[in-house]
């Protein structure tokens, strides 16, 4: 089976929405995944790929979950998908809503197993 692969290149017409990040980042809180309380900010849908720094495409991650998701480990990325499954519907709308129904559930089934 072919593997497909969506590489996090940099945007470079991206730009961060400081406020957004700082007020969440502010906020602290703890990885989603493992629990761990030194947490980063993760877009959901890379900004790369079109993703947004409002709060509904962001989780908090500790630095090693954070790596893993971007280097693709499948096991990290299904625990952030049931996550998003069972504590985020805003997620998972927004993604829908930025995306369009059909390519958004197509998306959320290929990056988060859902």
């Amino acid at each position: 089976m072919k593997r497909t692969y969506e590489p996090d290149f940099k945007n470079p017409k991206a730009k961060k929405d400081k406020g957004t990040m700082k007020s969440l980042h502010a906020k602290g809180g703890l990885c989603v995944i493992c629990g761990s309380r030194n947490v980063e900010l993760h877009h959901v849908r890379f900004r790369s790929q079109g993703g947004s720094d409002v709060p509904e495409n962001l989780v908090m991650l500790c630095s090693d979950c954070h790596l893993m998701i971007h280097a693709e480990n499948k096991d990290v990325r299904k625990l952030l998908g049931q996550h998003i499954a069972a504590h985020r519907p805003d997620i998972i709308a927004h993604i829908k809503k930025s995306m369009g129904d059909d390519v958004g559930e197509e998306w959320l089934k290929r990056r988060l197993s859902l």
